[in-house]
């Protein structure tokens, strides 16, 4: 059976040096896709990178309500660039 994770977090600093670990584990339990998502503009342009790095790795861009007080003018214009990113699913 092959298994989807629509909503991951691949870029969270915690996974930063294991990474490759992360993603092992995850296709031997069957997980061939994941979506991760992003929690800011900086995280955005992070989960970019990765599911531009990763098969079978796509990502969100978008600002987490956790997140919106610290939203400056300019990540607007971040945002929508991000959206336009083939590797941008949400």
């Amino acid at each position: 059976m092959e298994l989807i994770d629509s909503h991951c977090h691949l870029t969270f600093k915690e996974l930063a040096g294991n990474l490759q670990s992360v993603m092992e584990r995850a296709r031997a339990a069957g997980v061939t896709r994941m979506i991760t998502v992003a929690t800011d503009v900086d995280d955005g342009d992070r989960a970019i990178a990765l599911a531009s790095e990763y098969d079978g790795v796509w990502c969100s861009a978008g600002i987490h309500p956790h997140e919106a007080s610290k939203v400056q003018d300019d990540h607007w214009d971040t945002l929508a660039a991000q959206l336009a990113d083939e590797k941008v699913v949400a």
